[in-house]
């Protein structure tokens, strides 16, 4: 995965906004399975919940230390927003994870410099639907499902998901192509997904 992204992987004191088309895309399972390997030992975990439905341990499968997670539920929309951009500036964070609703430019401004501000990496999951929308995510990531194959397996077999990451933008500038992955839901594992003729090479080229 690292191989694949801007500078060999997450960047510490920046955004990534991932754009999921519905819950259960796959992307968390992604992004909560690379923290173990991208975020120093003693560093905190924040996760931003406003809906209730982060199942921590869920997390703690794909490798995560609850001990160094705390999970925040605000109870009101506008304590959201606050809440992910005082983790952001706290130096003893070292990633942030929420799903925000974000109402302006004014806002996503605010925790795009909270981002800067400190050394935390900051991942925010957003709709699809916001996709027209202006952003100041650093890298901005679409999740796709591709076509079923054309001889599914068996269905005592079934406990892969596919899914196709194409990045958007990166620091402001447009990118181009992306690359297809499989999550194995029993142990977290992810590999690329050889079906899909995403080569690694194209992914930038349009920013290059």
């Amino acid at each position: 995965l690292d191989g694949l992204l801007p500078e060999g992987g997450w960047r510490c004191g920046s955004l990534v906004e991932w754009l999921v088309p519905t819950e259960g895309s796959g992307a968390e399972s992604l992004v909560f399975g690379s923290l173990r390997h991208s975020i120093a030992p003693d560093g905190l975990l924040m996760v931003v919940d406003p809906g209730r439905e982060f199942y921590p341990p869920a997390a703690s499968r794909l490798g995560v230390d609850l001990h160094r997670m705390i999970v925040d539920r605000p109870a009101r929309s506008e304590d959201v927003l606050w809440t992910i951009e005082q983790c952001l500036r706290c130096p003893g964070v070292a990633a942030v994870v929420g799903w925000p609703q974000i109402r302006n430019d004014v806002e996503f401004r605010r925790l795009q410099l909270a981002a800067e501000s400190g050394t935390a990496l900051g991942f925010l999951f957003r709709s699809a639907q916001v996709r027209s929308q202006p952003s100041w995510a650093d890298l901005r990531l679409l999740v796709d499902f591709p076509p079923p194959p054309e001889k599914p397996p068996p269905a005592s077999r079934q406990t892969h998901r596919r899914l196709c990451v194409k990045l958007l933008r990166y620091r402001g500038v447009a990118c181009g192509g992306g690359f297809g992955l499989e999550i194995d839901d029993e142990t977290g594992s992810v590999r690329l997904d050889s079906r899909m003729a995403a080569p690694a090479s194209s992914v930038y080229a349009a920013g290059a």
